[in-house]
């Protein structure tokens, strides 16, 4: 409890010693819990209990670990938490894109080639076919960093940020985009190079990620920076999916009856939109729509609910 609770003298010297209290809600944040007696607590914000709850208990962890156990166990952890990330994206993919009888299997998990003896690289987490496209999916388990980025602020450490979450990705992308148009994926990929004629480069993160046309300035500077021999066609088209948006995406491609695909294309053709999250972009463009919530999601829903009712009522 004493990573979630604050007690309210604690919150009061935040108050009078933090400059623009207002504004900056870095206590609340760590310690989204208000404690008097450390007996009962109660939440100033529920928005920021869910992130500490959801989101940020991957750096609870991560600093626990650390400090407990040292790198070679961090490095385990870490390694698992995107693993699950992965498989919870692969599982979300299989039911919004199924096999297709024409192009076979429409989704493509990452591959291991060899581009050269003694060289072992891999592709980009997800691969999805279309009939004369290839949406290349990456997964980061890796997040904004709470207290440098999240809550001071630092523009260095969230340029850092950048590097280690989308950099990194983007980089994975453009290669796997390359060794397809050589060739070097032929036996695992059911199309021909010839028959593609775009790509669409989509980085998932784990946690949340701002977008707003100042910050995709960021992110396009870095990746000029750090790439130099980055491919602009691809920068052009990158999309960032943040951990909660692909169910709101899988929801959308349900109502809407638009491909994926589609999507894609009409968030990189708007200016406004191409550098916004897709929360932003649904709200404003399909509001018709809402409220967006996937058949499985809600079937799950559903199911924790019929399981609730018999813990607690004894009900079936």
């Amino acid at each position: 409890m004493q990573e979630f609770a604050i007690d309210v003298q604690s919150l009061k010297a935040l108050y009078t010693d933090q400059e623009y209290f207002e504004y900056n809600f870095r206590g609340l944040v760590q310690h989204p819990l208000v404690t008097f007696d450390k007996q009962k607590y109660f939440p100033m914000s529920l928005g920021f209990l869910k992130d500490k709850m959801a989101l940020q208990v991957y750096w609870v962890l991560f600093d626990y670990i650390k400090a407990k156990y040292g790198d070679q166990k961090l490095s385990r952890y870490t390694n698992f938490m995107g693993v699950c990330f992965e498989e919870y994206i692969f599982r979300l993919l299989t039911r919004i894109y199924p096999s297709s009888p024409r192009l076979g299997g429409r989704l493509v998990r990452e591959i291991t080639y060899h581009p050269r003896r003694r060289t072992t690289l891999k592709t980009a987490d997800n691969i999805l076919i279309n009939a004369s496209s290839l949406i290349l999916l990456e997964t980061k388990v890796s997040q904004l960093q709470v207290y440098s980025t999240g809550i001071v602020g630092d523009l260095e450490a969230f340029r850092e940020d950048v590097k280690k979450i989308v950099v990194k990705a983007f980089q994975t992308i453009q290669r796997t985009k390359e060794a397809f148009q050589q060739g070097l994926l032929r036996n695992e990929l059911p199309v021909e190079p010839r028959d593609i004629q775009s790509f669409y480069p989509v980085v998932i993160t784990y946690g949340t990620f701002p977008l707003f046309p100042i910050v995709w300035r960021i992110v396009e500077e870095e990746i000029k920076k750090k790439i130099p021999g980055y491919d602009p066609e691809l920068l052009d088209k990158l999309q960032i999916v943040q951990a909660d948006e692909p169910e709101v995406i899988e929801a959308f491609l349900e109502t809407s009856g638009m491909p994926f695909e589609t999507l894609l294309q009409k968030k990189i053709a708007d200016p406004v939109y191409k550098q916004v999250s897709f929360h932003s972009f649904f709200f404003n463009e399909f509001q018709h729509l809402r409220p967006l919530k996937s058949k499985y999601v809600n079937q799950v829903f559903d199911h924790f609910i019929e399981d609730l009712s018999v813990k607690i009522l004894g009900k079936k």
